[in-house]
């Protein structure tokens, strides 16, 4: 039996992270390095390597990246909004730098998958649907900018310091654990404490008329797993499901699968510069990984759901 092979996973403790997490620890011969905010809880790294810290943090980083020289590295660690703009632009942007840097610097033979978003694209005329990786950034908001930027340093590092790096651009994925301040886990937390009377059954639903392409988070992470072994570095991938659903047909499934009769009250409202359609072009990343999306977005709802019956059921602390 050979070596184990060393992964370092910026962003462990997030909602992909965990998911990630859980997926390659199933492998064979992978050993992990958990790199998590230290806001977040950790065990003592003697009993498992999980490494709290500030992906800011020059020295920390290059002292972790001495000491495990990591054959793959996974870059979720991320700042969104609610954080502020400087705080989201400090951590996506000059974060990745600071790690890029460190590797070039440590581990320059290391594959390195630079996490993005589809909130790159912003805005996409009609006849760019399903987008491709080739279509313009028109991004809205600080969170979309920094992740355009993010990626901006990730294929300079690639081009001009010759790293094996390679950049995805996932679109929304859900799934269990996801905070409650993303839709599909809003509804299904809300759904849940109408289940246990801690509330109306009477649910909020915003912008139910926007539509958006929805992928299982564990599909997701197995998308990041084939694109570290067989993407091509210095190349873009999409990663999503190519099926646009409308938020109302989403919440329509959470409530056939309700306990208890569940009616949606429309809000109407929608956050400023908020796109009305999400949809995935992965033909890319289909030819080259031969991944597709496998869990029906049934399931995944219905997981999300019982996931917030244990939360509210046991009074345990929301993600």
């Amino acid at each position: 039996m050979g070596a184990a092979v060393t992964a370092l996973i910026t962003g462990a403790g997030g909602f992909a992270g965990h998911h990630l997490v859980k997926l390659l620890s199933q492998q064979t011969d992978w050993r992990l390095v958990e790199f998590v905010r230290r806001t977040d809880s950790a065990a003592p790294r003697q009993q498992r390597q999980r490494i709290p810290g500030d992906i800011r943090d020059g020295d920390l980083i290059r002292e972790l990246l001495e000491d495990e020289r990591p054959k793959y590295v996974f870059h979720l660690a991320a700042a969104i909004p609610p954080a502020p703009p400087s705080t989201v632009f400090s951590v996506n942007v000059a974060g990745t730098a600071t790690l890029l840097n460190a590797i070039a610097e440590t581990c320059p033979q290391a594959t390195v998958l630079s996490v993005g978003s589809d909130a790159q694209y912003g805005w996409q005329d009609a006849t760019r649907l399903p987008t491709p990786e080739t279509a313009p950034m028109r991004p809205v908001g600080a969170y979309g900018l920094s992740k355009v930027f993010q990626e901006m340093i990730a294929r300079r590092f690639s081009k001009v310091r010759r790293l094996s790096i390679i950049c995805v651009r996932p679109f929304n994925h859900v799934g269990p654990i996801q905070s409650d301040r993303f839709v599909v886990a809003r509804l299904a937390r809300q759904i849940a404490e109408a289940e246990h009377g801690l509330r109306s059954s009477v649910v909020e639903l915003r912008n139910r008329e926007a539509m958006r392409d929805f992928t299982d988070v564990r599909d997701i992470v197995d998308g990041y797993l084939r694109l570290v072994l067989r993407g091509r570095p210095g190349t873009v991938y999409n990663l999503g499901s190519g099926i646009p659903r409308r938020i109302a047909d989403v919440a329509n499934v959470l409530s056939r699968l309700a306990r208890i009769p569940i009616t949606f009250c429309s809000t109407g409202d929608t956050r400023d510069g908020e796109v009305s359609i999400t949809h995935c072009d992965n033909r890319r990343v289909r030819a080259r990984t031969g991944w597709r999306p496998s869990i029906p977005i049934e399931q995944t709802l219905a997981d999300t759901l019982d996931h917030w019956r244990t939360v509210v059921g046991t009074g345990a602390p929301a993600p």
